[in-house]
């Protein structure tokens, strides 16, 4: 019994491994919003896996392994796929290269990040949060990457991933406080839309420069 449910987290890394596959095959089919939706999905599952495996205070070297390799296929290569396929592919060589780049700093920070990692902050930024990012700038704002210095979001993010710069974990713990936040965050959602969610990846993304 016990290792079955030591297991549970592992389920949810391999259905987001699933959502990042699903992703590739939506851009084959040029489904590229269905494609970022399933970005934002193995977000989800992602989520769900770190917080079983701080639940269950169990994680195997297997199943950090797995969860860069699940994270590098829905946050590394998907985004990279989505992007140069909708539409955007006749930009130049810079463009493309940004693109490039992005991916070798993922693959870098996920490398590093199952070799050592710290239990209270990321070293970086996560790549989970970029490959987010990205799927919800592109469902929400598509017009952003139709623009020719639109390269650089993908310039900043590779060096934000590679970079040392402290990231703190977000941890949903049981108490009345967490279901309050969640609670205003619905009521924001309702009236505010794509605009509070952007808001929230700006705020984590310069959140790590407040803990230098």
């Amino acid at each position: 019994m016990k290792k079955g449910i030591y297991t549970l987290p592992n389920l949810f890394t391999f259905t987001n491994m699933l959502c990042g596959f699903l992703s590739l095959a939506c851009v084959v089919k040029d489904k590229y919003n269905f494609a970022a939706l399933l970005i934002l999905l193995g977000m989800v599952f992602d989520f769900l896996d770190g917080y079983l495996s701080w639940r269950l205070d169990k994680e195997s070297e297997f199943g950090k392994r797995l969860d860069s390799f699940a994270d590098l296929i829905t946050f590394g290569i998907a985004p990279v796929i989505l992007i140069f396929a909708a539409s955007f592919k006749s930009y130049g060589f810079v463009y493309k290269f940004s693109l490039l780049i992005y991916f070798i700093a993922i693959s870098y920070r996920l490398i590093r990040y199952s070799l050592k990692s710290n239990n209270n902050i990321f070293q970086g930024l996560p790549a989970t949060f970029s490959g987010g990012f990205i799927a919800f700038i592109f469902l929400c704002f598509p017009s952003f990457f139709t623009k020719p210095w639109s390269f650089l979001f993908f310039v900043m993010l590779a060096f934000l991933s590679i970079s040392s710069i402290p990231y703190k974990k977000i941890v949903v713990k049981k108490n009345s406080t967490a279901l309050l936040i969640l609670l205003i965050l619905i009521i924001l959602y309702l009236v505010f839309k794509e605009y509070l969610i952007l808001s929230l990846f700006v705020l984590y993304l310069l959140s790590g420069f407040v803990n230098v």
